[in-house]
């Protein structure tokens, strides 16, 4: 059995108290669901919800919308990952076992859009002890596995590492920018901003490096 806090200084958040009562009742499920985790940011599947809360389908995506909104969360629609956005604060991990927890859950979630989201609310404090699992897990580049695959693994490393230092650096990249600077053709190669393939794809990604790639922003 998970133990979950839940400050008393909630009746005060203004966030909180501009909900309506069952968006109130959502949020605090959220919190509290037995599908939750010690980072605030796991699958949520509509069907739990709804059975959970015996709510309708159109009324909980009503009630969630307003909490994305809101600021209080964040969900993704694909792949029905909820991200509760001062989990982290409020529930900080204390020792070596949570934290090693922490990595597998990590590890464990489905490729979603919002491990970038959850780099920028973490807290500066774990952002070097989880540093080495969140490169690991931000979502990857669709590859062809043909040819060149020791040149391709080049550059999609090149490219994850920007990513990554833009999202901790508060600035991150659109979906449609890592689209856009990690497409790869049949052959595995990266095209550059522009659309055209570099003559010499080795010398391109040692010599332009990270600077090439963020010639787009």
């Amino acid at each position: 059995m998970r133990y979950q806090k839940i400050y008393s200084q909630i009746w005060n958040d203004e966030k909180f108290t501009r909900l309506t009562p069952s968006q109130q009742r959502l949020f605090l499920y959220i919190l509290t669901c037995p599908h939750g985790n010690i980072i605030g940011f796991f699958v949520l599947k509509k069907g739990y919800v709804c059975d959970d809360l015996k709510s309708l389908p159109k009324d909980f995506e009503k009630d969630l919308r307003k909490l994305i909104e809101s600021g209080l969360i964040e969900y993704d629609f694909d792949t029905s990952i909820v991200l509760i956005k001062k989990f982290l604060k409020h529930n900080p991990l204390t020792n070596p076992n949570q934290i090693k927890a922490a990595k597998n859950l990590l590890k464990e979630l489905p490729n979603t859009k919002l491990f970038h989201r959850f780099i920028e609310v973490l807290p500066e404090v774990l952002k070097e002890e989880l540093n080495e699992v969140l490169k690991e897990v931000l979502p990857k580049p669709d590859t062809d596995t043909d040819t060149d695959t020791e040149e391709r693994e080049n550059i999609y490393i090149c490219a994850r590492e920007y990513i990554y230092m833009r999202t901790c650096a508060r600035n991150p990249l659109s979906q449609n920018e890592i689209f856009r600077f990690c497409f790869f053709d049949r052959r595995g190669i990266q095209k550059t901003p522009g659309g055209n393939r570099p003559e010499e794809p080795g010398d391109w990604h040692r010599e332009a490096g990270l600077q090439h790639i963020g010639q787009g922003r």
